[in-house]
């Protein structure tokens, strides 16, 4: 189960385009979205995104204390679908919610009410 920095990191990674040939830092990648974590928790979140399969880790020979990382293809699907989950819906998906049930009892009342103001 992933957490909040596990899930920035991942949506951080797909939206950078940091794709298989082009591994990103796990530290400036979630700094770059204004997200302000400790470097050890950022280890962690990239450890457990290796073990979730959503990642790799690339070793830096300059920098062996932080890996990059490269988000896999199960990581680019389940980063879609928090990126989809995540956005506002517009008015028209708003409206296309509402149970039919709900629509029929508005137009009921908009008929009695027209039927209450209809002169005799």
């Amino acid at each position: 189960m992933l957490n909040a920095v596990d899930e920035s990191l991942l949506i951080a990674l797909r939206q950078g385009k940091h794709f298989k040939a082009n591994p990103g830092d796990p530290q400036d990648l979630l700094a770059a979205k204004g997200i302000e974590v400790e470097p050890v928790e950022v280890q962690a979140s990239a450890r457990r995104l290796h073990a979730d399969g959503m990642a790799e880790l690339v070793r830096d020979d300059e920098r062996p204390g932080r890996p990059f990382l490269r988000i896999t293809d199960s990581g680019m699907a389940y980063a879609d679908w928090l990126i989809a989950d995540r956005r506002k819906k517009t008015v028209g998906e708003r409206i296309k919610d509402v149970p039919r049930s709900d629509w029929m009892a508005f137009v009921a009342l908009l008929v009695s009410i027209v039927a209450l103001f209809k002169p005799d």
